[in-house]
Formats: C-alpha cells, structure tokens, sequence
C-alpha cells in the first residue's frame, strides 16, 4: 500500500514539473495590440506635435490644405482632429487666413519584417514597422517658409495571428505582405513534445520498477 502511494507521489511530481516546464517554455506576454491604422493615427499625432511647433504661437486660426493619393484623403480627417486637439481652429481653403498649412502626405507604409517565437511553445510573433513621411510648408502673410519634411515611425511586435485583424481589408495602405513562418521552427516544436512524451513515459516505468 505504501508503495503505491509513493510511486503516484512520484508520478505526481514529474507531472507537475513537467507541465510547469512546458507553461514556462510557451508562455507569452498578452498584451492590447493596436491595429495598423490606429498606429498611423498615433504617427499623425505626432506629426501633428512637429509641425505645431514651427507654427507662429500668436494665432491658432489656420487654413488646412492637404495632398496625397486617394487612398489616403480619409487621413485628413486625422490630421484635422488632431490639430483640433491641440486648439487649432481650422478653416478650408479659400477662407483668407494669414496662417496657411500646405502638407503633402507621401506614404503611409506598413511592413512585416522577422518572424520568430515568442518562447520555445510560444506563439508565433513577428515585428511590425510603420513608416509615415511627406512634407509641408507654411506661409505667414504671404511669406512661404521652406519645404519641411518629415517622417515618423512605429516598431512593435505582434501575434502573427493577429495580422489579419490588425490590417483594414478596405484600406491597402494598412495591409503589407505576410512573412513566412520559420521553417525550423515548425520542425522543432513536433520534435520536443514527442521527446518529452518518450522521457515522460521512461520515468513512468523507471519508477515502477523500483
């Protein structure tokens, strides 16, 4: 009777250090990922921020004129409420006022680059760069400044699962080409669990023997 209970002790315990082990080994951070264009909205804000700074703090009346390619006009709303955020009353074109905001939005550019696990079980993850750059001017009472460029960027990681939910299928500025899935490590995860399943089962009959 003894003996049986010690042999389940034992079993016992090589279960549970084996299955702490393998949480260990796959356990990866959860965390409230933003979509791509959510992050493009946070590089208009600061974007936004950059050019705020160049312009003439004595008014905060401005006329807004913008440019991109078509698939990109509905960001100009973005650029708007940010700049209402930061107390800007912004007019359309033609309004005569003494500050005008000409901006050329060049390219918002999302890129998937290295693919990797986040852990050895862990779920795949792959980083996710986000690039937003063009230019603008401003002209004061008729003075035109120079043409000032700018480019912002975001470099993250996210669930590579989660790409498909992060893109927008109606915007192809939010979409980028997939990353292949390592080819080894596809390999190597089948490979461990049968080894941990082959040591589980020789401590099973090792301990059952004695």
């Amino acid at each position: 009777m003894d003996y049986g209970i010690n042999v389940y002790l034992k079993l016992n315990r090589i279960f549970v250090i084996v299955f702490t082990s393998l949480l260990i080994l796959g356990s990866s951070l959860v965390a409230q990922v933003k979509t791509n264009l959510e992050v493009i909205d946070q590089l208009v804000e600061k974007t936004v921020i950059g050019i705020s700074d160049a312009l003439p703090g004595d008014s905060k009346n401005l006329e807004f004129i913008y440019y991109s390619s078509e698939e990109m006009k509905l960001l100009k709303s973005n650029f708007i409420s940010s700049f209402n955020e930061n107390e800007y009353r912004l007019n359309t074109s033609g309004s005569n006022n003494s500050i005008i905001l000409e901006l050329t939005l060049n390219t918002a550019d999302v890129d998937y680059t290295d693919t990797f696990r986040d852990g050895l079980f862990g779920n795949y993850l792959v980083e996710r760069k986000i690039d937003l750059n063009g230019s603008y001017f401003i002209s004061v009472n008729g003075k035109i400044s120079d043409v000032i460029k700018f480019e912002n960027s975001s470099l993250d990681t996210l669930d590579y699962e989660f790409i498909q939910t992060a893109e927008n299928r109606t915007l192809p500025f939010t979409q980028s080409e997939l990353p292949a899935e390592p080819f080894f490590s596809s390999l190597l995860e089948p490979a461990i669990a049968i080894g941990a399943a082959a040591v589980t089962i020789y401590l099973f009959f090792t301990v059952r023997s004695k």
